[in-house]
């Protein structure tokens, strides 16, 4: 009612994600690759973090002035796999192929931030 709890409160709101980072890491067990996007602040605290049944390797995790952008560009490679919807991140799935491995790896390392 007289605002002191919320002016008391003004500190503790959460801070969203920076979304400057792009990363793939690759399943160890299933072979899949997560595309996504993250805060450089964050390090690697969403890499797999999700489901511990998932043995995640990264693959890289860049830096970059549009993360949304490049995950975009990156995510319109290899093939979408059938996965479950209830699975966190179903939609950032894909199979890449080596050459489709090594293409997003290309894109994403061209829009780097300097």
């Amino acid at each position: 009612r007289n605002g002191w709890l919320e002016e008391c409160c003004v500190h503790m709101t959460s801070k969203g994600s920076d979304n400057d980072v792009v990363y793939i890491w690759r399943d160890i067990m299933t072979g899949l690759h997560k595309i996504g996007i993250t805060s450089d602040r964050l390090g690697e605290f969403r890499i797999g973090g999700f489901n511990k049944n998932v043995s995640p390797e990264i693959i890289f995790m860049l830096k970059v002035n549009d993360a949304r952008a490049v995950e975009n560009e990156l995510l319109k490679l290899g093939s979408v796999p059938k996965l479950d919807k209830s699975i966190d991140g179903y939609t950032e799935f894909r199979i890449l192929t080596d050459r489709e491995l090594g293409e997003a790896v290309s894109i994403a390392y061209s829009m780097a931030a300097s």
